[in-house]
């Protein structure tokens, strides 16, 4: 289909994805745990068109982070994505859940849910990482090999997709006068034997609204690049340069279409944008006092005229199809980009006025897959 906008999305966490934010006098312990502070995040964001808001990104494994780190705390995010639920309306809402510690039937399960009571509007961040230092919460890992790891989560979503399949449109009829609740002729067993999975089916939740929700990959090491053309509709990379970028996105770009299929590249940026209370650029050097360190990702600090420029020239390059952000403080950062940043770009006809559709894959211009069962009935 094709999406005739860039792409927005932003990670939301506690005080923000610079490691000194929450040293930062505003900041509060509370924001560790509170919903309402999520829920304001999620409205920042939508107020300021961004299509998706992602929960547990980036992505990591079970070890306690250091004392210094505020990754000591993290949500649960399939949780916390189904609790933002009734306080948003049109942005999406992404959940990082590792397909190595789960079983394909309670992945496809969760989402089934969380698409169906978002009518439309869940993305499942897959992470496929196999970390050594997990092993001690999840030792059943320790017979997986660690070369096979991303053959594993390939089968693992095969059978998930599967799962999805297994219910058709119309399987649920809930006909009160013939007493019948499900069309049991539209409900399939999908009889999975793998190297990895052996899954009869059917699943006992319907066909996610989507079809399967919209799915956002982060590995970009070759077997990561290979398992993204083959599954992703998202792809998140994370170049210092404008030209790394171009040679990042073209070589995902080109594995998708020769595998068939079209991919939406997206940049991590951490913005940190002019404000009343100092400039970007003082602000930063603040922040990197406190904590002497940076995340590895492109940053930004300065004007909100001169953030659109960058991301007007990086789409114009062929960079990427739009940005994921990591706003450094929240929620300045992400205020500042949803009340002056976005109107820029808005008025540059780079960000629609808009939801372009109804649900996730509609408003980022992807195409419903179809059910495997529905096109064989139909020939």
């Amino acid at each position: 289909m094709g999406k005739p906008h860039l792409t927005l999305s932003v990670a939301l966490n506690a005080a923000g994805h610079h490691p000194a934010a929450w040293r930062l006098p505003q900041a509060r312990r509370a924001q560790a745990l509170s919903g309402a502070h999520f829920a304001q995040l999620a409205g920042l964001a939508e107020r300021g068109g961004l299509d998706l808001v992602l929960l547990g990104y980036p992505a990591r494994g079970s070890e306690l982070a250091p004392p210094p780190s505020a990754e000591a705390v993290r949500l649960d995010a399939m949780s916390l994505a189904a609790a933002l639920i009734p306080m948003t309306r049109d942005i999406g809402l992404g959940a990082v859940a590792p397909a190595t510690y789960w079983e394909p039937f309670n992945i496809a399960r969760s989402f089934s849910a969380l698409d169906n009571l978002s009518r439309g509007r869940a993305a499942w961040c897959v992470d496929a990482a196999l970390r050594p230092y997990d092993l001690g919460n999840f030792s059943r890992l320790a017979a997986v090999d660690p070369s096979r790891a991303h053959e594993r989560t390939r089968e693992f979503m095969e059978v998930a997709y599967a799962l999805w399949d297994s219910w058709e449109r119309g399987a649920l009829v809930f006909d009160k006068a013939n007493a019948q609740f499900t069309d049991h002729t539209k409900v399939h067993r999908i009889d999975h034997a793998g190297d990895w999975f052996k899954v009869e089916g059917p699943l006992n939740s319907p066909r996610p609204v989507q079809g399967r929700p919209v799915i956002v990959q982060s590995d970009t090491s070759t077997d990561g690049l290979a398992l993204a053309a083959a599954t992703a509709d998202v792809l998140i990379i994370r170049p210092m340069t404008i030209e790394a970028a171009v040679e990042a996105a073209g070589a995902a770009k080109a594995k998708a279409v020769a595998a068939g299929r079209e991919l939406i590249v997206l940049a991590d940026l951490m913005p940190i944008v002019d404000r009343e209370g100092g400039s970007g650029a003082d602000r930063l050097a603040a922040l990197d006092a406190l904590a002497q360190r940076r995340p590895e990702c492109l940053g930004f600090a300065g004007a909100p005229a001169a953030l659109a420029d960058l991301i007007q020239a990086w789409i114009r390059a062929g960079a990427c199809d739009g940005f994921n952000l990591l706003p450094a403080v929240l929620p300045d950062d992400l205020a500042a980009v949803a009340d002056s940043v976005v109107p820029e770009l808005k008025r540059r006809g780079l960000v629609a006025d808009g939801p372009a559709g109804a649900t996730l894959r509609q408003r980022l211009g992807l195409a419903e897959p179809a059910s495997r069962y529905e096109a064989a009935a139909h020939g």
